[in-house]
């Protein structure tokens, strides 16, 4: 059972007032955290902010030879999220996140993805009981909503992936307990599939759905990605409080009858990641990405060189 039932942007709004969010980032010149299994020996630069925002939920992507990191951008000041984007060059970014995608509701996690053609977006859009597929028309910026893939539905941070001849959508649900007041539930403990036969849609429930109930397992943290042990699911670790730690599971089983995975690895905040937050974790275009919580003061104060 999950002991935080607040609202998306409460839960954010006390997460920034007493750790801080932030983005880390290295260049890959080597093995990636998956196979690792812990913090690089370089440790991690940090995405500056300005103190008046944090940005989250990192997810690079290279198109034509160049790399942006798409992040959740919080701005304290409105209390809402936006999704915004930066291009990495040789160095790290060139210059702050650009705001590129807004709507009246809470925005994160820019699943983004290159697929026929065009680049696309599903970020979470949990406020508004949808999850939404938007694609780029001018690209980082010019997104136009193509579809709702799901509507009806309190998703948090809707992963995508092609297995199997199918597009499989994978996303924790905050569904109240029998009894329960409306608007009550867990963000973090109840994992559901569905799968289509193109990642436009129509999307279909698995019919086990909820496949998975653990906090500590269940809510997806950034891309699967496919290894010679099998595809290999970043999860966060919820059970003593939001993404506390990253762990990697192995998907043991993925098909229209079943899901199974296998806990490989749990990866915790540390003197490579001060603070008390590991939270996402995704690789593109040459960068490797993280994000969690930490002391302001202790994070802007680290700058270690990129491995």
């Amino acid at each position: 059972m999950c002991n935080d039932i607040s609202l998306v942007g409460r839960l954010y709004r006390l997460c920034y007032h007493a750790p801080h969010w932030r983005t880390g980032w290295r260049t890959l010149r080597g093995p990636d955290l998956i196979a690792l299994g812990g913090h690089p020996a370089g440790g991690w630069q940090v995405l500056p902010d300005d103190g008046r925002r944090f940005y989250a939920d990192p997810f690079p992507l290279a198109v034509e030879g160049t790399t942006h990191v798409f992040v959740e951008e919080f701005p304290h000041a409105t209390g809402k999220a936006i999704i915004s984007a930066v291009r990495f060059g040789p160095d790290g970014p060139e210059g702050p996140p650009v705001p590129v995608l807004e709507e009246p509701h809470h925005l994160s996690y820019p699943f983004v993805f290159a697929r026929a053609g065009s680049v696309w977006m599903v970020p979470e859009s949990s406020a508004a009981g949808t999850v939404d597929l938007y694609r780029a028309t001018r690209y980082p910026g010019g997104w136009v909503k193509e579809a709702t893939l799901l509507s009806g539905v309190v998703a948090s941070d809707a992963t995508l992936l092609e297995h199997g001849g199918r597009w499989w959508m994978f996303a924790t649900v905050r569904d109240a307990p029998v009894g329960a007041p409306p608007g009550s539930g867990c963000h973090h403990d109840a994992l559901y599939l569905w799968s289509a036969p193109d990642f436009r849609g129509p999307y279909t429930p698995h019919p086990a759905n909820p496949v998975l109930v653990d906090p500590s397992f269940a809510r997806p943290a950034g891309r699967i990605v496919a290894r010679d042990e099998g595809l290999i699911r970043p999860v966060q670790d919820c059970a003593h409080g939001y993404g506390r730690a990253l762990s990697l599971a192995r998907i043991d089983r993925l098909d229209p009858e079943g899901f199974a995975q296998t806990i490989l690895n749990r990866i915790e905040p540390g003197p490579a990641w001060p603070g008390s937050c590991l939270h996402t974790l995704n690789t593109g275009g040459g960068i490797e990405c993280i994000d969690g919580s930490g002391r302001a003061s202790r994070l802007r104060a680290r700058r270690a060189a990129p491995t």
